[in-house]
Parts: C-alpha cells; structure tokens; sequence
C-alpha cells in the first residue's frame, strides 16, 4: 500500500514499500530538453533528469492526482492521509444579483470546487478557458461558491488588473480589497499584482501575517506561474487551502520540451479539470467566427547553412523579417486592401521594436503616396514607451486607426471596434498565437498571418497553421 500523505498545501509525501517507492520516483523524473549544456553546472553524475518526486518521497501537493493515477497504472494501492487543519464548504450557486453564469461558466466552476479525489475534497486545478470565456466571472463565483472565504485573486497583467477592480465588486456584491506597488487596501476578496505582492511579502511582516488569513487562491493567466516571481508568491501563500488556475493556454504545448514546465504548472495547482474552446465559445454565439487567412511572407530562399553564415537565427530573422523590406511593404499592402474594404480599425503585430519602427515608417509614406486618406492617425506601441496605456484606450474607443504594436498586447486586451489583424512576426510559440488569436474572438473575423519560406521559418510557419487547425478555425492559404 502507498500512502500518499498531504502534508501541508504545497507538499505531500509518500510513504511505502521501498521498490514501490523507488519506481514511483523514476516515473517521474523528466529528461531536461537543455541537459548537455546545464551538466556542467550540476552535481556529478547527474543524469540530466529533473525529479518530480525527490529522495525523500516529497513532492508538489499539485500532482497528488497524477500520482495516484501512476500508482494504478503500476498496479499499486494506495490511499490518502489529509493532514490539512482547514476544511471548506461549498454551495451551489450560478446567480447572484443581476449576474448570471453561462452554462459552460457553471459546469466550470463545478468540476472545480467539487472535486474529490478519493473522498477527498482536493479543491485544485486549472480551467482552461479560451479569450472570451469570462475568466473574471469565473473567478467572482469562485468566491461565492466557497462561502465567500478570504480570497486572493493574483494577476500578472496590469491591464486586466484594472479591469478585474471595476469588475469584480458589481459581481460578488462587495467592495474588494487590492494590491498594487505600495497602495494597499484590505479586503475578503484580495486582488493583487504578483510582483507587488513579491515585495510586500519580501518586506513588510504585516503582510505576511495578513496574508496567511487567506484560504482560497486563483491566478489568472497561470500558465505565466512557472517563473521565478510567481513561484515565490505561490509558496509564500501556505494557507490557502483551494487553489484555481485560469487561463486559454495552459498546457498549450504537448511537445517534450514543455513537459517540465507543464509539470511544474501542474505542481502548483493540480491536472487540468475543464476547458472550453474556441470552437465552443464561437457554436455559442459568444465568440466571433475568425477566419485565418496566410499571405506570402519571406519569399528568399535559404538554407542551415546560410543561417550559419549570418551568425545564428536571431541575424537570420533581422534579415528575413525585420529588416525585410519587401515582406514590410507586404503588411502595408494586406492592410491598405482591408481599409479600403471599410475595415478601419487595425493591429498589427510585430515582435521586436526594430520591426514596429520600420513597419510604422513604411505607414507614414503610404499616407502622401495616396495610399491612405491624410486623416489616417497611426501610432505605435511597445514596453519602451510610457505612456502605452493611454495609446491602447484610444486604440480601444476607435480613436487611432491603425495601432502597431509588440507582444505586449496579447493578453487581455478587448478591442472590440477592430476589424483587422495580421501577425507580422513569425514565431513558434503556441501560447502566443492563441494569446494573439484572443484579440481577434472579441468582434474582429478578418485575421492574416504570413507564411513564411526558408529553413526555420517555414516551419515555424506550419506550425503555426497546425495550432489554428487545431483550433477548429477555418485557414486559408496554408502554403506547402
């Protein structure tokens, strides 16, 4: 018999038959895809494994159901002992005021606070739940579900922190307290930026013995948790019982790199309990139908070896993208076409502010060339500059016409005015397409991308065409 034993609510350890044991602790390790270059920095005779399992039999509380399952797919009993002081009550609710749960918004947060593993109350996990989905109700119910306990709502984007204190109140019915650099303001429902929590943690003992009075816990965005500053608040946060993760990306990567970093995600907040989709959000009426269609990037040919002579990809993707003047002159001409279909309000992305300087000059000359009306206002933002907020309000209400801008747009942004997209830098990462997709599932069903030829950009650009097949989405134009 293996006994898993919940320790606290960050650490369970397991107790049993030593080669039981030890086979658990093998299953669990995972192969780091960086291995040969990090040896060198390890103990000797490392194996180029990282251990979810430690020596002791210690592990994240998160993945108590993963090893549970491993325990039965080796044949093994085994059984829990909870030795968490604090129990929560959960009821029924899908209304409250004059708000109103979706149906998929109440099927989410019943497989969350209902969950059990074993007969036990393991109130843990993620809900995936794409751009639109309301993550903030969601995250509100969450709160009346459990009785209205002390709650900390942690959040790593300042925008959607703005929102979330507008929000939230004429949700649950109450004034929230929040967090955010040193203006601190007490409540039951606690929202708080992580990085300003980091600190106050780090310097004030008020906070922290305030802190531990907090029993419930959801992230927003959570697939952002593995870094260094969200796992420290995480940690810090030793009392809270109930633990939810939201976000439209976690786990967007099955590919082995991404295993360790979908592990660790795992460890802090438990598998993956619902998700509703893209394609469901858009059957309900709730999400615009976006069509995804690839225009002809990089048209150069090159191979490994022409990578190798420029120094590496990131020359390869100055020249073949940034500084690609037929590829720039490309988004201008895609964007000019969707102007002049009455499509008026649009974003371009780029990911380097070197590609937005570029691409925002090649807009300035198409305004005298007659390519635009002189009335057109286009403006530019990226992290650099200050007053970023204030360009994106006035790209929301419709007052800039044509907004270029960095990846820091990708994540919870609503523009519902805009008409146009198209993504201009490349890129491989899955969760910053469906992020950037996210723009778009708010109102705007004009979507492009550019394929993109030659070694390492090709694929990247398959790539990207698989994750929105994957999405259910209509794409058009993939390219072989």
């Amino acid at each position: 018999m293996v006994v898993i034993e919940i320790k606290n609510n960050n650490i369970c350890e397991l107790h049993g038959k030593p080669q039981q044991l030890h086979n658990l602790y093998e299953a669990m390790k995972v192969r780091h895809p960086q291995a040969y270059f990090l040896r060198k920095h390890m103990p000797r005779g490392w194996d180029g494994k990282i251990e979810f399992i430690k020596a002791n039999g210690t592990f994240t509380a998160g993945l108590l159901e993963r090893i549970g399952a491993l325990c039965d797919e080796l044949g093994y009993k085994w059984d829990i002992m909870d030795n968490r002081p604090i129990t929560l009550k959960v009821k029924k609710v899908t209304k409250n005021g004059n708000w109103v749960l979706r149906d998929y918004q109440v099927e989410a947060l019943k497989a969350a606070v209902l969950n059990k593993v074993k007969a036990v109350k393991w109130i843990r996990g993620t809900i995936k739940v794409a751009t639109n989905g309301g993550k903030t109700s969601i995250s509100a119910f969450t709160y009346l579900a459990l009785n209205r306990q002390p709650t900390i709502f942690l959040m790593n984007s300042a925008e959607l922190y703005r929102d979330a204190i507008q929000d939230i109140p004429n949700i649950i019915g109450e004034d929230v307290g929040f967090m955010q650099g040193k203006n601190i303001q007490w409540g039951n429902f606690m929202i708080c930026m992580v990085a300003s929590l980091k600190n106050r943690l780090k310097e004030s003992a008020e906070v922290r013995k305030e802190m531990s009075k907090y029993t419930v816990l959801v992230v927003d965005e959570c697939d952002m948790a593995a870094n260094k500053t969200n796992k420290e608040v995480i940690n810090a946060l030793y009392n809270t019982i109930a633990r939810i993760g939201l976000s439209g990306t976690v786990n967007a990567s099955k590919l082995k790199k991404d295993q360790i970093k979908n592990l660790t995600l795992e460890g802090f907040f438990g598998r993956e309990l619902y998700e509703i989709s893209n394609r469901a959000l858009i059957e309900k009426g709730v999400s615009s139908n976006v069509k995804v269609r690839f225009v002809r990037g990089n048209e150069e040919p090159h191979d490994q070896n022409d990578i190798k002579a420029l120094g590496g990809w990131m020359e390869a993707y100055n020249k073949y993208i940034i500084r690609n003047k037929a590829r720039n002159k490309k988004v201008v001409k895609r964007s000019i076409v969707h102007w002049k279909a009455g499509r008026k309000n649009q974003l371009i992305i780029a990911q380097r502010h070197e590609h937005i300087d570029k691409l925002m000059k090649l807009y300035q000359k198409a305004i005298p060339q007659g390519a635009l009306p002189p009335d057109t206002i286009i403006d530019w933002v990226h992290h650099d500059r200050k007053d970023r907020a204030e360009v994106v309000d006035s790209f929301k209400r419709g007052e800039i016409d044509i907004l270029i801008g960095s990846m820091i747009l990708k994540r919870g942004k609503n523009f519902p005015l805009m008409k146009f997209m198209i993504n201009a830098g490349a890129g491989k990462s899955p969760e910053n397409i469906l992020q950037l997709l996210g723009r778009a599932f708010r109102g705007c069903e004009h979507y492009e991308d550019m394929f993109d030829e030659g070694y390492q950009f090709k694929s990247w650009s398959r790539r990207r065409a698989a994750y929105y097949k994957n999405e259910k989405l209509r794409v058009l134009n993939p390219y072989k």
